[in-house]
């Protein structure tokens, strides 16, 4: 294509207004099919000015009033209703789909293409089917709603939201969740647009029904502070929650909490949900409270009590049905006994619950039966098969808690085998991770387990540091570690004192003083030769 003269000088001009920024020549090109290129340098120029007036927006970066003059063109080119299209759609963080488009901005397919066509919005190149706003032209788009209009639109996509959660919520669980999760991870921004508007609107039934809702993926990511955040936002609000609701919400909460370490807060809320659950006769919430109920009682070692508690979980999830709940039962009944070395009846109940899970298509339960059966193998070639496959499958899943855990479980086998130089660096991942997503008790026990590594690995000072930092967080919990961490520690502590000599006590006084955080700096600073 040649240009002649004013063309071309047209086209400098264009070049010249948008500072050669890609998206204005990208947004000022798409207009070349239907006005001539002096007809949008003019355009340009035009809207330039006005930004330039005394009433402009002076404030505003060159490069930014730039774009805004060609944001404007192209919205003044736009008839009324790819204005209002356009505007809604602003409303959506990180990208959108066909349906979401349709249910939140009314757009049809034909009004997305006209859209992708004047570059206004592009396909994303990564994920068939989605669409994406530049995050400028978004701003810019957003201010053109109206009060009124920005309240509808903001509305509907939090209402469109909370389906969605609605329905992500058993397919996480289910055969489809590997996609769930990528789907989910996909709408994040647009997951946390919702729940802040549901916040500010005071939507608190609907905000806590969606934050439970997608508990599992939070649960999946790490992401717990943020998940335990949105959860004690809609029940402390001082709107009216239906009571089923609200001990969906204080059983989902108590299970972030346990994990944060917050056992008295924790087991108050599944007291109180159970109490709830009971009275209304809600099944499933009763066997989500019970079954939390024992995971408190097992951390805290009263493996009598979680016995029965996991067993009401069973039979609940049994008469529902709820196969999943009942494959993650069997499983946590086999945790019980494996605890207690009584590792016949563990494999029985771990086979189960891997049936059940291969039947009902979670891969993640898989991965989790496979970890516990190695945990009470015998043959430790046939234990790290299993092992190395449940950390592939977790790792595909990016669940971040049974990552940690499944290194943690290569690790002690590597450890007791000789081979504590390999399970060192796996040791320190997992420290990581648990640091990462704030879970104080696991954290306690890799660095318990961190200090006999490094005993193993012949550096006593670290691993004596390490220990007595531990055992004092651990003695001044209202529920410490169980007595089988505790004993190790102990055991621990008095090697490292041997093999010092001398020098012990004052490595040993000095450690009493140590934070969890600073113990994880100590084991992070160790260079193995």
């Amino acid at each position: 294509l040649r240009l002649g003269p004013a063309e071309l000088e047209a086209a400098r001009g264009v070049c010249r207004a948008v500072e050669g920024l890609p998206l204005g020549l990208e947004l000022a090109a798409a207009w070349a099919k239907v006005l001539s290129l002096g007809e949008i340098a003019e355009e340009i120029e035009k809207n330039l000015g006005f930004l330039r007036s005394p009433e402009g927006d002076e404030a505003r970066p060159e490069r930014h009033r730039s774009l805004r003059a060609v944001f404007e063109s192209s919205w003044q080119l736009l008839h009324p209703e790819e204005q209002r299209v356009l505007a809604r759609l602003a409303v959506f963080r990180g990208g959108f789909d066909r349906e979401g488009a349709a249910q939140v901005a009314g757009a049809s397919v034909s009004g997305l293409l006209g859209l992708v066509n004047l570059s206004l919005v592009q396909r994303d190149p990564h994920h068939g089917g989605r669409y994406l706003m530049h995050e400028l032209l978004r701003q810019f788009a957003h201010d053109k709603l109206s009060p009124g209009a920005r309240e509808d639109a903001l509305l509907a996509h939090a209402e469109h939201f909370r389906a969605f959660a609605r329905r992500a919520e058993p397919e996480l669980r289910g055969p489809e969740q590997v996609s769930w999760i990528h789907r989910v991870e996909l709408e994040l921004d647009n997951l946390r647009a919702a729940l802040g508007t549901l916040e500010r609107l005071g939507r608190a039934g609907a905000g806590l029904e969606m934050a439970a809702g997608l508990r599992w993926f939070y649960y999946v990511r790490g992401f717990y502070l943020e998940s335990a955040r949105w959860h004690r936002t809609f029940l402390e609000m001082p709107a009216e929650i239906p009571q089923r609701l609200r001990a969906r919400g204080q059983a989902s909460l108590a299970a972030l909490l346990k994990d944060l370490g917050h056992w008295e807060q924790s087991m108050e809320l599944a007291e109180a949900s159970l109490e709830a659950s009971r009275a209304w006769g809600d099944a499933q919430t009763l066997a989500d409270a019970s079954h939390l109920k024992g995971l408190l009682l097992r951390e805290a070692g009263r493996f009598e009590e979680a016995l029965p508690a996991f067993e009401e979980a069973l039979r609940l999830a049994r008469q529902i049905p709820d196969r999943w709940g009942e494959a993650t039962a069997l499983n946590d009944i086999g945790i019980v006994y494996g605890l207690q070395r009584h590792n016949e009846p563990a494999r029985a109940y771990f086979l189960q619950s891997l049936e059940l899970k291969r039947a009902i298509g979670d891969e993640q339960g898989v991965a989790y039966a496979l970890g516990n059966l190695a945990v009470v193998a015998d043959d430790d070639e046939e234990a790290l098969r299993w092992l190395y496959e449940s950390l592939e499958i977790k790792r595909r899943l990016k669940d971040q808690q049974g990552i940690a855990t499944g290194l943690t479980n290569v690790a002690n086998r590597l450890v007791n085998l000789g081979q504590a130089r390999e399970a060192w660096p796996l040791r320190l991942e997992s420290l990581l991770i648990f640091r990462r997503m704030g879970q104080v008790v696991p954290l306690a026990k890799v660095l318990a387990d961190c200090a006999d590594t490094l005993l193993a690995l012949g550096h006593p000072a670290p691993a004596l540091q390490v220990a007595v930092a531990v055992q004092h967080w651990s003695d001044e919990r209202t529920v410490p570690l169980p007595p089988g961490s505790q004993q190790a520690l102990a055991e621990n502590i008095e090697q490292a004192r041997a093999r010092l000599g001398p020098e012990a006590q004052a490595l040993y006084q000095e450690a009493q003083g140590l934070s969890l955080e600073q113990a994880c700096e100590v084991a992070l600073e160790v260079q193995l030769p």
